[in-house]
């Protein structure tokens, strides 16, 4: 019995040529560039949509609250209410100006009158845009003052 072990002189072929590197292709790395970017743009658009949703938000809170101070000032006023407010009102009030709208709703507002801070001057932050918040004349209007 003359039994011969053939060498094993076949190898196993690769799909890739030895001469060949591996790597990444120009076209590949600019479709991955691509990609990222686009991701990297519906992010920054997400974001910038989260901000404005939590401004409106903030701005349907912060009428809500003027809301409720007014009630809460008509109650204890015997039914009157904290007026007038002018056209470009300001979210500053002052201790020398009792008649101010931010003046007379600042106990109901949680926030202290400037004389109670040792100052001469006080902000409500709720009379503020939060869109706008350099704005220091939320109410600003150009329309004529009604006659």
């Amino acid at each position: 019995m003359n039994t011969h072990i053939l060498p094993h002189s076949r190898r196993h072929s690769s799909p890739v040529p030895p001469s060949r590197h591996s790597g990444f292709t120009l076209i590949e790395l600019l479709t991955v560039i691509a990609i990222i970017g686009i991701l990297a743009a519906l992010v920054l658009s997400g974001i910038g949509m989260a901000r404005k949703k939590a401004q409106q938000v903030r701005c349907i809170s912060n009428l809500r609250q003027m809301g409720v101070a007014i009630l809460a000032y008509t109650d204890e006023n015997r039914g009157r209410l904290p007026g007038p407010v002018a056209l470009n009102a300001s979210a500053k009030y002052y201790s020398d100006n009792t008649k101010s709208f931010g003046y007379k709703l600042a106990p109901w507002l949680g926030i202290r009158r400037p004389e109670d801070l040792g100052s001469e001057e006080g902000i409500v932050p709720c009379l503020r845009c939060p869109s706008r918040p350099d704005m220091d004349v939320p109410c600003k209007t150009d329309s004529p003052e009604p006659s």
